[in-house]
């Protein structure tokens, strides 16, 4: 996936900018992204603070939750062809 050259916190800032000016166009002129970009953030990161991005990046990086017994047993009962 590419990265954006943009960080979650720069793009908080762009997105509370936004909902204080009200302009659109004009905003996304200045920063250089497309209106398409400045919605589909809105979308993703609207109404959060730049601490929430950063707890929201913590929890990308956690592993996945453990599997339980019960999960496994399923598993193992497919592998044998039952349902």
């Amino acid at each position: 996936m590419r990265k954006s050259r943009f960080t979650e916190a720069q793009i908080v800032g762009i997105i509370k900018e936004s909902e204080a000016a009200g302009n659109t166009a004009e905003l996304c002129r200045r920063h250089g992204i497309s209106q398409t970009t400045c919605y589909k953030w809105k979308s993703k990161f609207g109404g959060t603070e730049v601490s929430d991005v950063a707890k929201m990046r913590a929890r990308r990086r956690e592993p996945p939750a453990q599997v339980s017994a019960s999960g496994f047993a399923a598993r193992d009962r497919r592998a044998q062809g039952h349902r």
